[in-house]
């Protein structure tokens, strides 16, 4: 298994085999149960529904804690932690009052320039976590400032470099 897809899928078809499993059958498809739990904790969690999925798999109603759901709850913390820490968070933390001011026709030609700056800085970070994909779109393709064509054409080549493409796709 290579994604919680993957492991929910398989999990729940031995779920759904417990219900008229007996006692030797029950524990031995428990332990497989418990294997792809253990497995499903490390893999990536590429969108919310995988997050939903892993609580499906790891935690139950009435159920005491098991060492799987002691894992995911830390590693859950450990990737929360772990996004306070992104640098493009901390530019987009920058950037959104000097863009909400440029918005307002309030901004300064100082604030100006730092808000393209930081959009070329953040054009230029690799996103790291989820979130920064998001937060560089936000940043780059604001459509209040259309001084923002440069940093555009380097989010583009990261996006192309990421899917294996080598130059842009012709619409």
């Amino acid at each position: 298994m290579q994604t919680i897809a993957e492991a929910f899928a398989a999990w729940n078809v031995i779920e759904a085999q417990l219900l008229q499993a007996d006692d030797a059958t029950f524990n031995h498809l428990a332990q497989e149960q418990a294997r792809i739990e253990d497995a499903a904790v490390l893999l990536p969690v590429t969108c919310a529904v995988d997050g939903w999925r892993l609580l499906a798999m790891t935690t139950e109603e009435g159920r005491d804690v098991t060492a799987t759901a002691d894992a995911l709850f830390r590693r859950a913390r450990e990737e929360a932690e772990a996004v306070a820490q992104s640098p493009l968070a901390a530019i987009f933390d920058q950037w959104l009052p000097l863009a909400q001011k440029s918005a307002d026709g309030m901004s300064t030609e100082a604030e100006i320039d730092e808000d393209l700056a930081l959009v070329r800085m953040a054009a230029d970070l690799p996103a790291v976590e989820p979130l920064d994909i998001w937060r560089k779109v936000a940043m780059v393709f604001d459509v209040t400032e259309p001084r923002h064509a440069g940093a555009a054409a380097v989010l583009m080549r990261e996006a192309w470099a990421a899917l294996g493409l080598t130059a842009p796709i012709q619409h």
